[in-house]
């Protein structure tokens, strides 16, 4: 019974969490989509879609619709291959860059000031469970 009450905590984190991350996200003007997309950009300055696709947790239909609008605000750029006409390059823009260097520590120090609530060693200690939990749950897709 313990592990099912567990698995209920850790359920209604994550939808704390993510509810609260949205807003800080949107407040920003974009979405948790878009914003995922220009933090892998950001750090990697240039990828292709399917490298994308890798990198944040977003389907290849969805991603088509978020990369349209990050591109009519500005904040990438498509670059086509030029050894394959139909693969593109993502890029970020330097608006893109200036929006992430503003936002980042933001939201970074947000997170930091959620998880405040937690001692560093309490931190390591969810993270090691965290992971012990994740690993075990992914041999059951096999």
């Amino acid at each position: 019974m313990e592990k099912i009450k567990s698995y209920i905590i850790l359920s209604k984190a994550k939808n704390a969490l993510e509810s609260i991350m949205k807003q800080n996200i949107e407040s920003y003007g974009l979405t948790m989509n878009e914003f995922s997309v220009l933090e892998v950009l950001n750090t990697y300055e240039r990828l292709m879609v399917n490298e994308i696709i890798q990198k944040v947790l977003i389907p290849n239909s969805s991603l088509t619709y978020v990369l349209e609008r990050l591109e009519s605000k500005g904040y990438i750029s498509r670059i086509q291959c030029t050894s394959d006409k139909r693969a593109f390059y993502i890029s970020i823009t330097t608006e893109g860059k200036s929006l992430m260097n503003e936002i980042l520590p933001k939201h970074f120090k947000f997170i930091q000031n959620v998880y405040g609530v937690l001692s560093d060693n309490e931190v390591e200690e969810l993270n090691r469970l965290l992971k012990k939990i994740g690993y075990h749950a992914e041999k059951f897709n096999d």
